[in-house]
Formats: structure tokens, sequence, C-alpha cells
């Protein structure tokens, strides 16, 4: 009993640091729920109130959010537009990670080439550059192109490789396959081309998926770059319309549930998408780090 009792110790001690930490996570985004239920006053009360008080919960601060930017000329309020911007910044960002990051991996992991190891360690040395130092080279570049004040810059870059952590880790998933399964493919008269769109992505689903949601997730919270590039009202993204609600003072808004809300939405469709796709991203990790 007493030598059960000690191997429960440790059990219990992780239980207690994982709940603590679950807790510690979990709060501010019950906070940010509550205070989007609440009145103006509850909001900015001090000390802080943990749950709405006045006349229960006010479920039309959700609604409220659609009015405060006004409606377009089309009559659509502001707040969808911004989204359906968001969407396709997010849709073309992750299919140009997804694309180019895997052809890039397949080359370094399949193709042998002199100066492959050179080549790609000079690819996962760019992920120590700051993206501060890229960030006027790259503003020039679309200024030129006459592509600023439009979404184009937000997911353009995304094609050009996919960024070096997302190569990486999709080469060391493509190491686990037994090479074989390419050989037999060359055998049969298989290109590379052919090799990589039928037999390699078709059995990089899990990697795949991991680096899709890291891609859907850094598009859809991205505000440095709306900020960057935009300058056009109805050319907006959500993150920079919900940054705009307590920053932007000539838009004369003192809603602080309303700009709650507004975060609440921002927080649901990634919760969603990590929750539906955890299974892929455990898996890839661990498939990930077998190999390299």
């Amino acid at each position: 009993m007493a030598v059960q009792s000690k191997n429960k110790i440790p059990l219990i001690v992780k239980i207690f640091v994982l709940s603590v930490l679950a807790v510690v996570f979990i709060f501010p985004v019950f906070m940010i729920f509550s205070k989007s239920l609440m009145t103006q006053r509850e909001a900015t009360a001090f000390p802080p109130l943990l749950w709405p008080r006045e006349g229960g919960v006010h479920f039309e601060n959700y609604v409220t959010v659609f009015s405060i930017f006004g409606n377009n000329d089309a009559g659509i309020p502001y707040m969808i537009s911004y989204f359906f911007n968001t969407l396709l910044v997010v849709v073309l960002s992750t299919v140009g990670v997804l694309f180019s990051a895997s052809f890039v991996a397949f080359g370094f992991c399949k193709i042998r080439f002199p100066g492959r190891n050179a080549v790609f360690m000079i690819v996962l040395a760019t992920m120590m550059i700051p993206s501060a130092v890229t960030m006027v080279p790259l503003y020039v570049i679309f200024s030129t192109l006459r592509l600023t004040n439009s979404t184009t810059p937000l997911w353009l870059p995304m094609w050009f490789g996919g960024g070096a952590l997302n190569i990486f880790l999709i080469r060391q998933y493509m190491m686990t396959q037994p090479k074989e399964i390419l050989e037999a493919g060359m055998i049969d008269g298989a290109g590379y081309f052919r090799q990589y769109f039928s037999i390699t992505l078709p059995n990089t689903v899990p990697i795949l998926v991991a680096v899709g949601i890291g891609a859907i997730t850094g598009a859809w919270n991205d505000l440095q770059g709306p900020l960057t590039y935009i300058s056009s009202r109805e050319k907006y993204t959500l993150t920079m319309a919900v940054s705009m609600l307590s920053t932007d003072v000539s838009l004369n808004i003192n809603n602080t549930p309303a700009t709650m809300a507004a975060c609440m939405y921002l927080l649901i469709p990634p919760c969603l998408l990590f929750i539906f796709g955890q299974k892929y991203f455990i898996e890839s990790v661990v498939m990930s780090s077998i190999k390299g």
C-alpha cells in the first residue's frame, strides 16, 4: 500500500500543476468573455468584476459590434467586409505556405544536388533574422510594385518558400518516409513532379495539417502587416479593425463590452481550429522528431 501511495504522489503533483497552468491560461479568455456580457460601467469598474451583475448578461453586445463601424456603400456592415478581407488573406496565405514550403522541403529531402546541406543551413539561418529587419525592404518592394494599400502584401510572400521553420518541419517528416516508395515510382517512370504530387504529398497529410494550422493562425492574428500596408478603411482586416476600437480616437468609441465581444469573435476560429486539428498536430510533432 505504501508503494502504491508513493506512485500516486507524482501523478497528483502533475495534475495539480497542469490544473494551475490551465487556470492561468484560461483566465484571460474568461475575463474577455465576461466583460463582453457586461454594461459599460461594469466593464470599467474597479476592482474588476468577474461576472455581470446589473440586469444579467448582455448578449446584444455581440450585435452592437457590427454597427460600430457603420455600413459601406452597398449597405453591408464594415465588420462583414473586414471578415471577408481576413478570410481572403488567410486562404491565400495558407495555400501559399503549404504548397511552397512542401515543395522546397521535397527538394531538400528527396533530390540530391551539390551543396544541398549548405543551402539548407542557410535557409535555417534565416529564422534568426528579426522581422523588423526585413520590414522596410519589403515595404519598399511592394511600394515600387504599387501593391501597397491592398491585401496582396499580406499573402504574396507566403508563396516564396513558406518560411524556414515550415520547410524544416515538413522536411523532417518527409525523411521518415521509406525511400523505397519513391524508387518504385521512379522505376514506373514517375518524375520528380509526379513523385511530389502523387506519392509524397498524400503521405505527409499530418504535418501539412499542423503547418496549415500555424499558417491560418498566423494570418488570422496578424496585425503588423495590415498596419504597415493598409490605409483605406474598407480594406481593413479584423485584427486591424479591433485594434482601432481602442486606439483610434477619431472613431469616438467608448464601448468596452463591444470591444471585448469583437475580441471573442477573433478568438473563436483559432480555438476551434486547434481543437479539431490537435490530433494531426501531435502526430506530426512526434513523427518529425523521429529522424534528422
